[in-house]
């Protein structure tokens, strides 16, 4: 279980919401743009605090968020895709804004319940 956790979700035009939890409760919510200039000082930032960046499954490894999360040496969580869905529908967060599913991602990282259904990628080795 992790104090302080992120979560990301698609968002329009381009953009992605990004949740900040703290044990539980919703501290700090972002919109961020698709692009280098949009993601790195914040996933940057976010790496320095020793949160874990939750990934839904959807955002494919291959992304720029991926990309750039590895390489500032965050703990990134992978949530299934079937588990994000079913949590969804049960809160009934379909038709509701991005920023409450960011948030509902980012909450899978502070629940022992959960920590067996996350994917934890290995961190990627520092150079000395």
């Amino acid at each position: 279980m992790c104090l302080m956790s992120c979560g990301l979700w698609p968002a329009p035009r381009r953009t992605l919401v990004a949740a900040i939890v703290v044990e539980t409760r919703v501290q700090e919510v972002f919109h961020l743009q698709r692009s280098t200039h949009g993601l790195a000082p914040f996933l940057d930032s976010l790496a320095r605090t020793g949160a874990t960046l939750v990934l839904p499954a959807r955002l494919p490894s291959r992304t720029l968020v991926w990309r750039i999360a590895r390489a500032s040496g965050l703990a990134v969580a992978i949530a299934p895709a079937s588990l994000v869905a079913a949590l969804r529908e049960v809160a009934g967060f379909e038709d509701h804004p991005p920023q409450l599913t960011a948030a509902l991602v980012a909450r899978l990282a502070n629940f022992p319940l959960f920590l067996d259904q996350l994917g934890f990628p290995p961190r990627p080795r520092t150079r000395w």
